[in-house]
C-alpha cells in the first residue's frame, strides 16, 4: 500500500512543477527568503498525513492549496515513528516535500517528536540514523526547516547508562545515581545534578544537530520546547547548535493572553542569534470541552470571539516583541475522531472563521520587512538559579521584571547571566533581577560593562558563585561604587508583578540615567503594551491593549495620533510623514486630520508603499467590522471598491462598486470571507495582480 501511495504522490509532485522557490535561511533573528526578511505563519500537521485510509497525495494537494490561501507559509508535519524503516514511507515523505516545494511552501518535517533526551547510546545511534535518512531524502528542497524534537521527554529509563556518565561528570568512579541531594537552596549536590541533567539534554541536541549537519549545512534546525522549562528541558540551557528558538504555547482561558508576553520573553534568544519562535498555539471551541465538563486545563473550549482575540494577540505580541514566526496547532481536524483543533475541518479543507483572521493578519505581516535591532534595555535572566533547588524563583523573578518593563513601555531583549562574559553587551542599561549566584568571570564582565559606561539596575546580593558556593567578598560594594550608573532595587527580590515594583524599577532607571529607554507614545496606561519594530523603511508601532476595556489614545512620531478601542491589536507603519499601514478598531490621525477611521478591527495597507492618503491602491481587510472612512486621495482616479477572495494564486473578484468623493465604506460584519481592493477603475487588473503577488510571493518585492 505504501509503495502504491508513493507512486501516486510522485505523480502529484511532478505535476506541481519544478521547485523554483528562493531558498530559506535564518539570519539576523529572522527567516529570510532570497535574502528578504519575513515574519512567517504556519500550521502543524501530524502522522495522519500518511494514513492510507484517510489521506494521500490528492489530500495533500488540497491541503497545500488551502494553506497558501490562508496565508500559511510553513507546513509542519510530525512524521510517524519508523518513517525511515517502514517500506515506502520515506518515499511518501519525499513526494510530499516535492509537492510543497512546487507550490512555494516551506516543509518542516518532525523527525523525533516526543523522544527521550535521556536515551542511551543505542537509542542515540538509531535516532541519528533516522535523522540522517530524513534529511538525505529532502536535502535538495529549497525551503525546509529540520525539526528534530517536540514534546521533549526526560525519562531515566537506563539508570546504568546515566550512572556511568554521572561518575565521569562528578569525578567519582564509585558514585551512585541518582545522588542523595539535600533540600537546602545552596546544596551543591542538587546544583551539580541539575547541571548534569542539562548537559545530557544539551548533548542530545548537539548530537542530532550534528547528524543533520553531516548531511546538509544550510537549512535551519529547530526543536520545540515547552513554554516553561521542565527541569533539564530548558531552551536557555540546552538549545546548543539549534538554529532558531521554538516553543509551544497553551494556557487556560482568561490566562492565555495575560501569560503570553511573559512566555515569549522568557524564551527570547535573540541575543544568541536564535530569535523568538512560537511553534504551536491554538484553542478549541467545540461544545464537548466546555467548562461545565470539568477541569480540562488548556483544552477548555473558548467562545469563537475568545479564540479570535487569542489568534490576534499571538501575532501582535510575537511580531511586536521581535519574533520570527507563529505556527498554529493545527491545520486540520482529525478524520477518524473528534479532534477540533484545526484551522480547517476534516475532509475537504473548509476553513473556520479564525483561519480567515489568520489570513488577514498574514497579509498585513507580509508587507513588513523586519530588521533586527538590539533594544536599549538588556534584561538579564537569572538562569543559573534554575540549576539547583528553588529553581522556580528564576522564572518568577524574570516574569516580574518582564511585566514591569512592559508596563513602562521599555523595549528589551533577554540574555542569560551565564553568558555575560561571552555575549556582546550593546545595551544602554542592564536590568538584572534576583542576582544571587554568578560565576567570577561573568561578574568581572559585569564590572567591565559598567566601567565602559554601561548602566545596571539589579536586585540581589551577588553573594554566591554559579555553584552556589560563597563568592569572594565585596561584590556588591564593587558594583555600587559606580554611583551614577548602578542602582539596587529596594526591598526583597520581587517574585510577583506589582505596581510598586514597576514604580521602583522606573525610579531606578531614572537614577542611572536610563529613563529615556521608554517609547515616546505619551502617557499610555500601564496595561497597554507597546512595541516598536525596525523595518527596512521605517518603524512598525504595535499596541497590545488586551488587558483593558476602555478606548485609549496614543501619540506617535511624525505628528500621528491614535484613538482606538481596546481588545484588538493596533499596527501602524511609520516612515517620516507617511503611514503606509494601519490596523485597528478606531482612528489614525495626523495633526488632527483623519487618515482612516475603522468601525471594527480592520487592516488598511498601501500596495505601492506610499502613504495611505497618497497611495494609488489600498488593500482593506475588515474583520467583523461595519465600516471604514478614509481621507481624500486624488491618486486613484475614479475609485472602485472590489470585494474578493485570495484563491489559487489570484485575487478573485466577487463584488464591485464605484465610489464617490466620500470614501465611507460599509461592510457586512457577518461575512468574514471577503477582503477588498480600493483603486482606480482603470487600474483594477494591475492592482488585483499586485495584491495577489503581495500575498503569494511577497519575497519577490522589498517590504516596508
Amino acid at each position: 500500500m505504501n509503495d502504491i501511495l508513493a507512486s501516486f504522490a510522485g505523480m502529484y509532485a511532478g505535476g506541481a512543477g519544478a521547485a523554483a522557490a528562493t531558498p530559506l535561511r535564518f539570519e539576523g533573528n529572522y527567516f529570510t527568503l532570497g535574502g528578504r526578511a519575513m515574519f512567517l505563519f504556519g500550521a502543524d500537521n501530524y502522522g495522519n498525513d500518511f494514513d492510507p485510509y484517510t489521506a494521500g497525495p490528492a489530500g495533500w494537494d488540497r491541503l497545500c492549496d488551502a494553506s497558501r490561501d490562508l496565508g500559511l507559509q510553513i507546513y509542519e508535519v510530525l512524521l510517524p515513528p519508523g518513517f525511515d524503516t517502514t517500506p515506502g514511507l520515506l518515499a511518501q515523505v519525499r513526494a510530499q516535500g516535492e509537492l510543497l516545494a512546487g507550490k512555494g511552501l516551506i516543509y518542516m518535517p518532525g523527525f523525533l517528536i516526543g523522544h527521550n533526551a535521556a536515551g542511551n547510546e543505542d537509542r542515540l545511534r538509531a535516532e541519528e540514523a533516522a535523522v540522517k535518512a530524513g534529511v538525505a531524502a529532502l536535502r535538495d528542497l529549497p525551503r525546509a526547516i529540520w525539526y528534530l524534537n517536540g514534546d521533549f521527554q526526560w525519562r531515566e529509563d537506563d539508570l546504568e547508562w546515566l550512572r556511568e556518565r554521572w561518575r565521569v561528570a562528578s569525578g567519582d568512579p564509585g558514585a551512585e545515581y541518582p545522588p542523595a541531594a539535600g533540600g537546602a537552596w545552596d546544596d551543591e549536590t542538587a546544583a551539580a545534578l541539575a547541571r548534569f541533567k542539562a548537559a545530557i539534554c544539551e548533548a542530545w541536541c548537539r548530537r542530532h544537530v550534528g547528524a543533520v549537519r553531516a548531511v546538509e549545512t544550510d537549512r535551519p534546525v529547530t526543536s520545540e520546547y515547552y513554554q516553561i522549562p521542565l527541569g533539564p528541558l530548558d531552551p536557555r540551557l540546552t538549545i546548543a547548535e539549534h538554529t532558531c528558538a521554538n516553543i509551544g504555547f497553551f494556557d487556560l482561558p482568561g490566562k492565555d493572553i495575560e501569560n503570553l508576553p511573559r512566555c515569549l520573553a522568557a524564551n527570547d534568544l535573540r541575543y544568541a542569534g536564535k530569535g523568538i519562535g512560537l511553534g504551536e498555539y491554538g484553542a478549541k471551541t467545540h461544545p464537548a470541552w466546555v467548562p461545565e465538563a470539568g477541569d480540562l486545563g488548556y483544552h477548555t473550549a473558548r467562545t469563537a470571539a475568545e479564540k479570535e482575540r487569542l489568534f490576534a494577540a499571538v501575532v501582535a505580541y510575537t511580531l511586536g516583541m521581535g519574533g520570527s514566526r507563529v505556527q498554529t496547532w493545527c491545520l486540520r481536524d482529525a478524520d477518524d475522531r473528534v479532534f477540533p483543533w484545526g484551522l480547517v475541518r476534516a475532509g475537504r479543507p473548509v476553513p473556520r472563521d479564525a483561519a480567515l483572521l489568520h489570513r488577514n493578519l498574514s497579509l498585513l505581516a507580509r508587507a513588513i520587512e523586519p530588521v533586527d535591532r538590539a533594544p536599549r534595555v538588556g534584561l538579564v535572566s537569572p538562569t543559573l538559579l534554575r540549576l539547583g533547588n528553588g529553581a522556580h524563583k528564576s522564572l518568577e523573578a524574570l516574569y516580574a521584571a518582564v511585566e514591569a518593563l512592559l508596563a513602562l513601555k521599555a523595549p528589551f531583549t533577554v540574555l542569560d547571566d551565564f553568558a555575560l562574559a561571552r555575549a556582546p553587551l550593546p545595551y544602554e542599561v542592564l536590568v538584572y533581577p534576583a542576582a544571587l549566584a554568578l560565576g567570577e568571570g561573568e561578574f568581572a564582565a559585569l564590572r567591565a560593562y559598567l566601567a565602559g559606561g554601561g548602566r545596571l539596575v539589579f536586585s540581589g546580593d551577588f553573594a554566591r558563585d554559579e555553584l552556589r558556593r560563597p563568592a569572594a567578598p565585596g561584590r556588591l560594594a564593587a558594583l555600587l561604587a559606580f554611583k551614577d550608573r548602578a542602582a539596587a532595587l529596594p526591598g526583597p527580590i520581587a517574585l510577583e508583578p506589582s505596581p510598586a515594583f514597576e514604580r521602583a524599577l522606573a525610579e531606578a532607571l531614572d537614577a542611572v540615567g536610563a529613563g529615556g529607554c521608554r517609547l515616546p507614545h505619551g502617557r499610555l496606561p500601564a496595561e497597554i503594551h507597546a512595541f516598536s519594530l525596525k523595518t527596512r523603511t521605517g518603524e512598525l508601532a504595535v499596541f497590545c491593549p488586551f488587558r483593558r476595556d476602555a478606548p485609549f489614545e496614543a501619540e506617535l512620531p511624525g505628528g500621528f495620533e491614535l484613538s482606538v478601542a481596546a481588545g484588538w491589536p493596533v499596527f501602524v507603519h511609520l516612515r517620516g510623514a507617511d503611514a503606509a499601514l494601519f490596523a485597528g478598531d478606531g482612528a489614525l490621525l495626523r495633526r488632527g486630520a483623519v487618515l482612516c477611521r475603522a468601525d471594527g478591527f480592520t487592516g488598511v495597507m498601501a500596495l505601492d508603499g506610499r502613504g495611505l492618503c497618497e497611495s494609488a491602491a489600498l488593500a482593506i481587510l475588515p474583520w467583523r467590522a461595519r465600516g471604514l472612512t478614509l481621507g481624500a486621495c486624488g491618486a486613484r482616479g475614479a475609485p472602485i471598491l472590489i470585494g474578493g477572495l485570495l484563491k489559487a494564486g489570484r485575487f478573485e473578484a466577487r463584488t464591485a462598486r464605484r465610489l464617490g468623493a466620500e470614501l465611507c465604506l460599509a461592510f457586512d460584519p457577518e461575512d468574514p470571507q471577503l477582503l477588498f481592493l480600493l483603486c482606480g477603475e482603470a487600474e483594477k487588473d494591475r492592482w488585483s495582480s499586485a495584491l495577489a503577488a503581495q500575498f503569494y510571493a511577497a519575497e519577490n518585492t522589498p517590504g516596508l
